[in-house]
Order: structure tokens, then C-alpha cells, then sequence
């Protein structure tokens, strides 16, 4: 074999590694991306569940409050609704929880 076959040879593989090392890097950048991109998503989707219980406990609680008023004195029909807040908002909290544990389990 030649002298010439050898060299050309050596510079096909020295080409080959430069490759690898470049995808290699690439991969790495790409899955570094996907990563943060996943987080970002992660973050989002927790201000979200947060801001929906918010909502749907503010809704239950304009809807039960109005069933509350016949058994309440009006002098106290606020602090009704302020004592109901804490426990609605911790029902649809935890509702809410249970559900994207049986999502999360059955994916």
C-alpha cells in the first residue's frame, strides 16, 4: 500500500472524527435547548393550574354564596363568603391535584 493511500486515509478518518465531534456538539446544544424549553413549558403550565383554581373557585364561590344567603343575617354575609374562600379554593386545589395525578399516571 501506498505511502499516498495511508495519508489519504488518515485525513478520511481525521474528517470522519471532526464530523462526529461536530453532530456530537450540535446533539448537545439541541438537547440542552429542549431542556430549558421543557422547564419554561413546566413553569407555564404551574401558573396556569394556579391561575384556572383561582378562577374556578371564584366562580363557586359567587355561586354558593347566593344559596348561603337565606340561612345567613345580612350583617353577616360577608364574612360568609370570606370564610368560604378558603375552603373552596382548597377543594378545587385539590380536585385539581387529583386529576393531573391520574393524567400523569395514565401517560
Amino acid at each position: 500500500r501506498s505511502e499516498l493511500a495511508e495519508q489519504i486515509d488518515e485525513r478520511a478518518q481525521l474528517l470522519r472524527t471532526q464530523l462526529q465531534l461536530n453532530l456530537q456538539s450540535q446533539t448537545r446544544d439541541l438537547l440542552a435547548n429542549l431542556d430549558k424549553s421543557a422547564e419554561r413549558q413546566i413553569r407555564l403550565q404551574s401558573a396556569v393550574e394556579g391561575l384556572s383554581t383561582v378562577a374556578i373557585a371564584y366562580y363557586a364561590v359567587g355561586l354558593i354564596s347566593p344559596t348561603l344567603e337565606p340561612f345567613v343575617e345580612p350583617a353577616f354575609k360577608d364574612w360568609v363568603k370570606a370564610g368560604l374562600a378558603p375552603v373552596v379554593i382548597g377543594v378545587v386545589w385539590w380536585t385539581l391535584s387529583r386529576i393531573r395525578n391520574r393524567v400523569s399516571h395514565n401517560t
